[in-house]
């Protein structure tokens, strides 16, 4: 079974001294990241991301699992191969579709993180 570590950040447009830093421990697999709601109801269902440096080089893109429930006030769940995260900054971009199956950009996240 693969190592796994997994976060929950909240939406953020900008870095913010608040945003918490993350050391991938060594031996981990995958960096299961947890996308808190930002608080609007835009009826979307979340269906893939967008992981990128702030530089914009793109590091991953793939599918999510939609948290129906939102518990905790998690929308969605990206599951990312820990060697797709070397230390830097990034941008989590999370899409949904609306009921007409429309995408459209739903909320950004910042993820600082850091070498060990």
């Amino acid at each position: 079974e693969p190592a796994v570590f997994a976060i929950t950040i909240s939406p953020t447009a900008v870095r913010s001294s608040e945003s918490p830093t993350i050391v991938v421990p060594r031996g981990a697999d995958i960096v299961q990241i947890r996308l808190q709601s930002d608080g609007e109801d835009r009826n979307l269902t979340a269906t893939r991301a967008v992981v990128q440096t702030v530089a914009g080089d793109e590091q991953w893109r793939g599918p999510v699992a939609a948290q129906r429930a939102q518990e905790l006030g998690v929308v969605a769940r990206l599951d990312v191969p820990a060697s797709q995260l070397p230390a830097d900054d990034y941008i989590v971009i999370l899409y949904g579709t609306n009921a007409a199956g429309q995408e459209q950009e739903w909320a950004r996240y910042f993820l600082p993180v850091r070498a060990q």
